[in-house]
């Protein structure tokens, strides 16, 4: 999994990348249409600047990093391969 905090340009602010469920439940485990609740903390470096960031989160193949398709509510496949979670605001 990754999740990622990107500025108003969409440059990486900061992310955090890790094995769903740190391991302790496999993605071959999970049925079809289950959610999974997954917590990735992501910690901001001192100089990030205050401002409006968009976080995304989506999965990849290991070791080959290749991005898993991801689809919106409406079933439209997402081009970048990412769901866009919501706006955060940095102080």
């Amino acid at each position: 999994v990754f999740v990622h905090l990107l500025n108003a340009d969409g440059t990486l602010a900061a992310g955090h990348d890790g094995i769903p469920m740190e391991g302790r439940y496999p993605t071959r485990a999970w049925a079809p249409d289950e959610i999974v609740a997954d917590v990735h903390r992501i910690t901001l470096d001192a100089d990030v600047s205050p401002g409006t960031y968009r976080l995304q989160a989506g999965m990849y193949l290991w070791p080959s990093l290749e991005r898993l398709p991801v689809w919106d509510r409406e079933g439209i496949e997402q081009p970048d391969r990412t769901m866009r979670l919501q706006a955060v605001d940095v102080r």
